[in-house]
């Protein structure tokens, strides 16, 4: 699957998570602090929506992250706040310390199958 059908399917969801809860474009779009020009290029996967804002619409529509990568929301993973503060904090650290984090969690895989 491309990064721009990806793209789509997550707008897809945002939408449909937006009329779910009964938000109008307009409202979505204060809310989350966005033009309704962006949320709508978010929605039609032309703009591809970025960890801290994917969270955002997470919290504003009151779904779980997994909400939006699966269609079928019950198979979607339970993904806590814990974790996705835990994966912010990651994607903000320099390039080394991303690495050293991989490779000390990799030893950790390795010895709990030995």
């Amino acid at each position: 699957m491309d990064h721009s059908t990806v793209d789509g399917l997550i707008g897809q969801r945002v939408k449909k998570g937006r009329e779910a809860k009964g938000l109008t474009p307009q409202a979505l779009a204060k809310e989350m602090n966005l033009s309704v020009e962006d949320l709508s290029r978010y929605e039609a996967g032309e703009v591809r929506i970025d960890a801290q804002t994917l969270c955002e619409f997470s919290k504003c529509l009151d779904q779980p992250i997994g909400y939006f990568f699966d269609h079928d929301s019950s198979a979607a993973p339970n993904i806590t706040r814990k974790d996705i503060n835990f994966l912010l904090s990651y994607v903000g650290l320099e390039t080394i310390d991303r690495k050293r984090v991989r490779d000390f969690t990799t030893a950790l895989i390795v010895e709990r199958k030995t």
